[in-house]
């Protein structure tokens, strides 16, 4: 299971290093999200280059994970999101909730 974690002091960065992010991959994410939410931090970066698969309950955590990051005021950014789970994504209206984007620079700086 490879979750790699990159701090700096703008942002940290979440890599799953996993084609399927399911239920197992979620469990450690989580783990590591809880860990990071300790901190004070401003901004999660969560890239997904490497995943091609997301399960439902990959879903909820990540809905799941920008809720706390709203209530905690942190910035959750989820970047290179293969094609067809964006699509998912925009079908489903998660867009709509999760900050989703295929890249870094499409978001506005804050």
């Amino acid at each position: 299971m490879s979750i790699l974690i990159n701090y700096n002091k703008e942002n940290l960065t979440i890599f799953v290093d996993e084609m399927f992010f399911n239920v197992n991959v979620a469990r450690h994410f989580k783990k590591y999200f809880m860990e990071i939410m300790l901190e004070d931090i401003n901004e999660i970066i969560l890239d997904l280059s490497k995943v091609t698969i997301l399960d439902s309950i990959a879903v909820g955590m990540l809905v799941h994970a920008q809720m706390i990051c709203l209530q905690e005021e942190v910035r959750f950014l989820i970047i290179n999101v293969h094609p067809e789970i964006m699509e998912l994504i925009q079908q489903v209206k998660l867009d709509k909730i999760l900050n989703v984007s295929q890249n870094l620079d499409n978001f506005d700086k804050h």
